[in-house]
């Protein structure tokens, strides 16, 4: 069995019916609850076992007076009777001074038949045994325990009770020997080992934020809270503010009427190395938070082949996205697909500032330490710059006196280091051979610039086009090297980029097919238990026919 207990408010009668149907909630109509479907508590209780019985006390309030609640939900009651709908058998009671008093909703056969199931398909098989677990709430709260808990393949429980004697764990391909391994020596880093199957884990990021009055009990030993963003170092803390566009749905269900920011809405994107990063463990991705509780935990949106990425982690709370039905997971809209590309550009950017700090190799860093403008971070293209070929092209003004005319390839010499405003084409014509010039416009030349040194390719003191002893073939050689390694960086960018267009349009289609095979799955049971309850009834009628 599991038993889950609070010393909350309890639920009424009334509150514990709501609970125990289907596709009711009042969550949805409350801003800062993240139930919407009315379905949570069945599914998740079902998932975990075959049947759960619920005991519920509320304190006098007002004009209502104290009472008590049982209701029992049995997939093993509804099996073995045979029944073709849910019924989920609850009985009341109201607290008096003398004691409690049963409480009728209809007639009094009703509860007694009500009772009658709740003994025999419960693990209390008396009615005393039963008013006994009431005494256990105190003067208000909530226990549920589920029982006959569901087993793997091997005939043995799903849910692990030995291997921690403090915490819950779950069996099978959840559990990496490595990575239990690995969280033994980087205590940092242990939550994004463990939190898949340690419910103790788990639980100690579940939320935010902890109020001070709140607190979680495990097996006897309190959960304590943690905050990720203590295990964090070399932090950054960047706002993200979504923009919807004209059409789309806001969370609520609300539609814009123009593109523009939600009003407030943003989310404050925390992130940082993880203090063990400097032993390279393969650990990244981003916890997102919607009204405080953890939907994504650890989601990890750069997939990369390489160590790019490794051992940065982020914190952030969207409640602007919409959760799934089964709050592991957000609505795939656009809303979510710009949210993910500014999370993996923020990753990017932080990756190639500060990855050669815990011990990466940074192609893109000077010897001050210092990141270069070759990375990611070279300037975006302005009005008088123009990108070729890796370099920065960097456009002179033009003369007003000359036509706009393009001149061949052409060399000059080391006393004619640079062009400067005013010179013509013919001027151009007349000096020597050096370095090459791409274009001439109105007197005017384009000349390429060298980014790293922020110096111009036509300076002849930089680079020559034929080096004369073993130190300047030297510098030559290493100039070419960075335009190379410049070149390289720009066709792995474009690469990557293709890379995660590809893979975004491959998740967006296995979503739908996935969906559309659950969709087809369902459709097909459904009809299926149609046709055999129209056999049925015309067996039946059949029956009845030869009796007459």
């Amino acid at each position: 069995m599991l038993l889950f207990q609070d010393n909350g408010g309890g639920m009424n009668p009334d509150s514990l019916r709501h609970c125990m149907s289907f596709g009711y909630s009042v969550k949805s109509k409350k801003a800062n609850t993240i139930g919407q479907y009315g379905n949570g508590f069945k599914t998740s209780t079902m998932r975990l076992g075959a049947d759960v019985i619920v005991f519920s006390r509320t304190p006098a309030k007002e004009a209502r007076v104290a009472t008590c609640s049982i209701g029992l939900l049995s997939y093993t009651f509804l099996r073995d009777t045979d029944r073709q709908d849910i019924i989920v058998p609850m009985v009341d009671f109201e607290v008096q001074s003398n004691g409690l008093q049963k409480l009728l909703r209809s007639h009094i056969n009703d509860w007694d038949k009500n009772m009658e199931t709740i003994k025999r398909w419960s693990p209390f098989s008396t009615e005393s045994e039963l008013l006994e677990q009431l005494k256990f709430i105190g003067q208000q709260g909530t226990r549920i325990i589920v029982y006959n808990l569901w087993e793997n393949d091997e005939g043995e429980l799903e849910l692990d009770f030995h291997m921690d004697s403090h915490d819950i764990q779950l069996r099978g391909v959840n559990k990496d020997a490595g990575k239990i391994m690995q969280s033994d020596h980087l205590p940092y880093s242990k939550h994004f080992l463990s939190y898949r199957y340690s419910l103790r884990s788990y639980a100690s990021i579940l939320y935010l934020r902890l109020p001070s009055l709140f607190k979680i009990i495990l097996r006897g030993v309190e959960v304590r809270h943690h905050c990720l963003v203590n295990e964090m170092m070399i932090v950054e803390k960047h706002t993200y503010k979504p923009l919807k566009s004209t059409g789309e749905m806001l969370s609520d269900g609300k539609a814009i009427d123009e593109s523009q920011h939600i009003l407030d809405m943003k989310a404050v994107v925390t992130l940082g190395f993880v203090k063990d990063a400097k032993e390279h463990p393969n650990i990244q991705g981003f916890n997102v938070y919607h009204k405080n509780r953890l939907i994504k935990p650890f989601w990890q949106v750069w997939n990369s082949s390489g160590s790019h990425g490794r051992g940065i982690i982020g914190v952030l709370e969207a409640n602007f996205v919409e959760p799934a039905h089964d709050k592991q997971g957000f609505e795939r809209t656009s809303v979510l697909a710009r949210l993910e590309a500014r999370l993996l550009k923020m990753q990017k950017d932080y990756w190639f500032s500060h990855c050669h700090k815990v011990g990466y190799y940074n192609h893109y860093v000077n010897k001050n330490g210092r990141p270069s403008l070759i990375g990611p971070s070279i300037p975006k293209n302005k009005s008088n710059l123009h990108r070729q070929n890796g370099l920065v092209l960097k456009a002179f003004p033009r003369s007003s006196r000359s036509r706009t005319r393009r001149l061949p390839a052409k060399k000059f010499q080391k006393d004619a280091c640079r062009l400067t405003h005013g010179e013509s084409a013919q001027q151009l014509r007349e000096m020597p051979r050096s370095i090459s010039c791409t274009e001439v416009q109105d007197g005017g030349i384009i000349v390429a610039e060298n980014t790293c040194k922020d110096l111009a390719i036509g300076d002849a003191q930089q680079q020559k086009a034929h080096p004369s002893n073993s130190r300047e073939r030297y510098e030559f050689l290493k100039t070419e090297f960075r335009r190379l390694q410049q070149d390289l960086f720009g066709a792995q960018k474009q690469m990557e980029a293709a890379l995660e267009e590809r893979n975004t349009l491959k998740r967006e289609l296995e979503d739908e097919r996935s969906h559309g095979m659950e969709s087809d799955t369902e459709l097909r049971k459904k009809l299926k238990e149609a046709v055999m309850r129209v056999k049925k009834l015309e067996a039946e009628n059949m029956r009845l026919k030869s009796s007459q």
